[in-house]
């Protein structure tokens, strides 16, 4: 099993780059300029830049409606984004709206508005793959809200009895909708049932993008050996459901990319972990990646 190379400067900068461009599409998103729902990500940076980096030609990446940062990271930029979102792309067959967005050359080959809906389409791209003889992987990023979903269970006891090359990335913001866990049900040990099926089970910090990029590289690599292997990451969200936040007259949530580009503590916010990290390298940073990602805007 070969693991790819650690985190680099460039990981840590796409990380912050992929914040700068969503606190603009939140401010964006705040004129209400579009037809489609938009779910923004702000918190949960660290597993799409680490699967951009792992994920090689070939492999599948399977998302759900909350894709803008998968998209985006695969993209040239925002504005390239924005034109789906606008319906204004010469390919009006990628007019789908931003639940199911799935980026022109990029590994992105299905994004689903249905809750665990992405987790069997997944698993029968990793049968495919297996069938064909190939090494590539199919990767399905999921969150705590899909195993309540009988498909989650249903994909993992499959991946686990056909040996599948499946990586599920399960992010745990504890949201569904706009409801937390303790709202809606007992906690669940989603490790503990993972490896009760079969399917090799693992936790990671998903406000440190070198814990979640270690993980998921290792990750893929046991699924390219046959081995399914599912991570919970648990990652926090600073934005409301869908639309900008703040969303609504007296909006407890507020974003501001006035206010710069830390959300939350260290610990709990991978830019606030980059920025006590780089210390004034980290304000040199933010301040081109404001100027370059709102020129324009």
């Amino acid at each position: 099993m070969t693991v790819a190379a650690p985190v680099t400067a460039n990981h840590r900068e796409a990380v912050v780059r992929l914040r700068t461009q969503m606190l603009v599409l939140n401010e964006i998103l705040k004129g209400r300029p579009y037809q489609v729902p938009i779910h923004n990500a702000l918190g949960q940076e660290c597993v799409p830049v680490s699967l951009r980096s792992i994920l090689r030609s070939g492999d599948h990446l399977y998302v759900t409606h909350r894709n803008v940062a998968h998209n985006l990271v695969w993209s040239s930029g925002l504005q390239e984004v924005l034109a789906f979102y606008e319906g204004s792309h010469e390919d009006t067959r990628l007019h789908m709206g931003g639940m199911n967005l799935t980026l022109p050359g990029s590994p992105i080959r299905y994004a689903s508005s249905i809750l665990g809906n992405n987790l069997p389409v997944a698993v029968g791209g990793a049968l495919s793959l297996r069938q064909r003889g190939s090494d590539a992987v199919s990767c399905v990023v999921t969150g705590d809200g899909a195993v309540e979903e009988g498909a989650f269970y249903e994909s993992l006891v499959f991946a686990a009895s056909h040996d599948l090359p499946l990586v599920v990335a399960l992010e745990n913001n504890d949201h569904s909708m706009t409801s937390r866990i303790r709202d809606r049900r007992n906690e669940i040990d989603i490790v503990g049932l993972a490896g009760s099926i079969g399917v090799t089970g693992r936790t990671a910090d998903g406000s440190s993008i070198d814990e979640v990029d270690e993980i998921l590289r290792s990750a893929v690599a046991e699924a390219r050996e046959g081995q399914p292997v599912m991570v919970e990451i648990t990652v926090p969200i600073y934005n409301q459901h869908a639309g900008p936040t703040p969303g609504f007259p007296g909006d407890p949530m507020v974003v501001e990319v006035s206010a710069g580009l830390v959300l939350g503590p260290t610990g709990e916010d991978p830019v606030a972990s980059i920025r006590d990290e780089l210390g004034i390298e980290f304000e040199v940073l933010a301040e081109a990646l404001l100027k370059e990602v709102g020129n324009g805007w």
